[in-house]
């Protein structure tokens, strides 16, 4: 009895494992980076200080950026890095209200990388705001970086607003 029932178990087991194990069809291929994953498309490209109009109605404005010293409870900031701060504006010229959740700063990047986004609440820099902004209206935010360069490096921001995408292109303070 206990010889079947060992066999009937290890039979079972094989068949629970073997179906692990299966095989793809090759369809989810990927070149090790996940490349094939992202598009960096863009609908419309500027330059920090200059007005530029995405197309379905919105407009969005970085300022010139200026440097500044992160208070001790910044997140995502580390010292020598080098933290610039800008004011973003978006005007909403469309006829419906933009949801502030589809605005996002999708990357900040320089050559030496990735600028993560700095979130400093001492310093007014608070992140985007919440709710919508209504159809004719515009809002103004603080929006920081804290990037691995110094000063005077290429800038490139990839911003979207309501499934539109801008590079905004400057320099760090």
């Amino acid at each position: 009895m206990n010889k079947k029932l060992l066999t009937l178990i290890g039979a079972a087991a094989a068949l629970v494992l073997t179906a692990c194990g299966g095989s793809t069809d090759g369809t989810a291929t990927t070149n090790g980076n996940n490349q094939d994953l992202v598009t960096n498309t863009t609908d419309a490209t500027g330059a920090v200080g200059s007005d530029i109009d995405l197309g379905n109605g919105v407009t969005i404005k970085l300022s010139d950026p200026q440097s500044f010293a992160p208070t001790q409870f910044a997140s995502n900031y580390a010292k020598g890095q080098t933290a610039n701060l800008f004011e973003a504006t978006v005007t909403n010229k469309s006829s419906k209200a933009v949801d502030w959740a589809t605005v996002s700063f999708v990357s900040t990047t320089t050559a030496g990388g990735a600028c993560p986004e700095v979130l400093d609440g001492d310093a007014g820099v608070d992140g985007q705001p919440q709710g919508s902004l209504a159809a004719g209206q515009s809002a103004t935010f603080k929006f920081g970086v804290a990037c691995d360069t110094k000063p005077g490096a290429e800038l490139n921001v990839l911003i979207s607003v309501a499934g539109k995408t801008a590079e905004v292109k400057g320099k760090l303070a």
